[in-house]
């Protein structure tokens, strides 16, 4: 539903020109944070499950209602946050498998 009411913002030419910011953007949410929470996780000890909640957490995309609360309520660059956050939910679909792989790999032996 997120996605539908940000589709009415997304513009296009838009979409081209802010490609290096939203690749910026998609790798430190998708790819950066996950790791610290990996770190974090190691560092305190935490067990498998743990650990993977962390890490999954920390793996999900920008939420939609930054488009509609954040930026449209306070007049901020709409069109920019509607770009940004359909390319990073459009790329969380492939980082989230890979997590997910990497989540469940130790807790495989465990079940």
């Amino acid at each position: 539903m997120g996605l539908l009411c940000i589709g009415a913002g997304l513009q296009w030419k838009a979409f081209k020109e802010e490609l290096s910011l939203m690749a910026a953007s998609s790798v430190q949410r998708l790819v950066a944070v996950p790791l610290v929470g990996w770190a974090t996780a190691s560092v305190f000890g935490l067990g498998a499950v743990e650990s993977g909640v962390l890490i999954l957490f920390a793996a999900l995309p920008t939420a939609q209602s930054c488009y509609d609360v954040m930026t449209a309520s306070m007049r901020g660059n709409a069109a920019t946050v509607a770009n940004v956050t359909t390319a990073q939910t459009l790329v969380s679909m492939v980082t989230l498998s890979v997590w997910c792989a990497f989540v469940l790999a130790p807790l495989a032996g465990k079940v």
